[in-house]
C-alpha cells in the first residue's frame, strides 16, 4: 500500500508537469468490426473511450485535452488470435508522458476444442549482481542483490517560452508488417528514458522492499519487437518478444541520512557532486562494471483454460 501511494504522489507530479497541452495527433477510432479482420493496427485514444463511458454513465467526463495514444495491433488467422496494445504517450498539457507499458492477448484452441486466453506483460527493467552464493549466474534469484526500477519520459517538444532540458523522450511506433503469409512482425521504440530504482528482497517467506529509492538513471532507449509465426504443419503460433536495453548515460546514486540524500552523480567524464564539483574520474561505466551490474526484464504471464476449473498447491518448506 505505502509503495502504492509513492508511486500515486509521483505521477500526480508528473502529470502537474505536463499541463496546458495542444491538442493531440490525430487517432484512429476502434468499432467491434474492426476484429472481424484478419488483422489491423491503429492507435487509439483510450480517454476518448473514457469520456464517452462517462457521459453514457453519468460519472465525471475528464477533460477533453487529456489523451492517452494507444499502438494497437491485432491478428485474426487460422484460429488464432492476437491482441497487442502498448502506450505511446500521455498528454495532459504541453508535453508528454512516457511509460513502457506493453501487453498481449492470445487466443486459440485446444485440439480437443477448449477455449484457452495467454497474456503477457512487460513490468519493469530489473538490475542485479551475483553474489558468492547466487544460484543461477547471470540470472537474478533470490541470493542476489536485486534492483526493481520505474521508466518514464517526458516528450518535451512543443514546450515553448521556457528553456527545456536536455532529456526529451520520444516514442516511435513499429508499423505492423507481414513478410509473408504466415508471419507477422511489429513493436515500439522510447529513448532517453528515466528509471528510478529501489532495493528488493523476494524471500517467498519474507519478501520486501526499501521504500526509499536508491538511485536514478536515465539510458537510451528500451525498444520491444515482436514476430508471430504460424506453422500449418503442427498447427503451431509462435510469438518472439526481443528487448533492447540502452546503455545508461546518467546516474546518481543516492544515500540516506535519515530522510537526508546524499547524491553522487555518474557520468561518461566522471563523479559529480549535485552542485557540479567533480569527486573523481570514475565514469558511469567505469562504476558500472566494478560493481558488476547486469540487466533484466522482468514479465507477468498468466494462462487460462475457458469453462475449465483447476487446482494447484504451493510448497512453501525448506529442506
Amino acid at each position: 500500500m505505502r509503495r502504492e501511494k509513492i508511486y500515486g504522489a509521483f505521477l500526480f507530479l508528473i502529470f502537474a508537469l505536463t499541463l496546458l497541452i495542444k491538442p493531440g495527433a490525430a487517432v484512429d477510432t476502434l468499432t467491434p468490426n474492426d476484429f472481424k479482420l484478419q488483422s489491423f493496427s491503429k492507435t487509439v485514444d483510450f480517454l476518448d473511450f473514457a469520456r464517452a463511458y462517462a457521459a453514457a454513465s453519468g460519472k465525471p467526463i475528464p477533460p477533453s485535452n487529456w489523451h492517452a495514444y494507444l499502438y494497437q495491433n491485432y491478428i485474426n488467422t487460422s484460429g488464432f488470435q492476437l491482441f497487442y496494445s502498448g502506450l505511446s504517450n500521455i498528454t495532459t498539457g504541453q508535453g508528454a508522458l512516457t511509460i513502457p507499458v506493453q501487453s498481449f492477448l492470445e487466443h486459440y484452441k485446444t485440439p480437443n476444442g477448449k477455449d484457452v486466453l495467454t497474456s503477457s506483460s512487460f513490468i519493469m527493467l530489473l538490475a542485479f549482481n551475483d553474489t558468492a552464493t547466487s544460484l543461477h549466474t547471470d540470472s537474478p534469484d533470490i541470493n542476489d542483490n536485486l534492483y526493481a526500477s520505474f521508466s518514464l519520459g517526458l516528450d518535451l517538444t512543443n514546450i515553448t517560452g521556457t528553456s527545456k532540458p536536455a532529456l526529451s523522450s520520444k516514442t516511435e511506433l513499429i508499423p505492423l508488417t507481414q513478410p509473408d503469409d504466415n508471419t507477422w512482425e511489429w513493436g515500439m521504440r522510447c529513448t532517453n528514458l528515466t528509471a528510478i530504482w529501489w532495493r528488493m528482497f523476494i524471500n517467498p517467506l519474507a519478501p520486501r522492499y526499501e521504500a526509499l529509492p536508491i538511485a536514478i538513471t536515465t539510458y537510451e532507449e528500451l525498444t520491444f519487437t515482436y514476430k508471430l509465426v504460424l506453422n500449418a504443419a503442427d498447427n503451431t503460433a509462435t510469438v518472439t518478444s526481443n528487448y533492447v536495453i540502452g546503455r545508461m548515460t546518467n546516474l546518481w546514486l543516492i544515500w540516506w541520512l535519515f530522510l537526508i540524500p546524499v547524491v553522487a552523480h555518474y557520468n561518461a567524464t566522471g563523479t559529480y557532486r549535485p552542485n557540479g564539483a567533480k569527486i573523481s574520474n570514475q565514469t558511469i561505466y567505469q562504476f558500472l562494471e566494478q560493481q558488476h551490474i547486469k540487466m533484466s526484464i522482468v514479465l507477468f504471464q498468466n494462462s487460462l483454460v475457458l469453462n475449465d476449473v483447476t487446482k494447484s498447491t504451493l510448497d512453501l518448506s525448506l529442506n
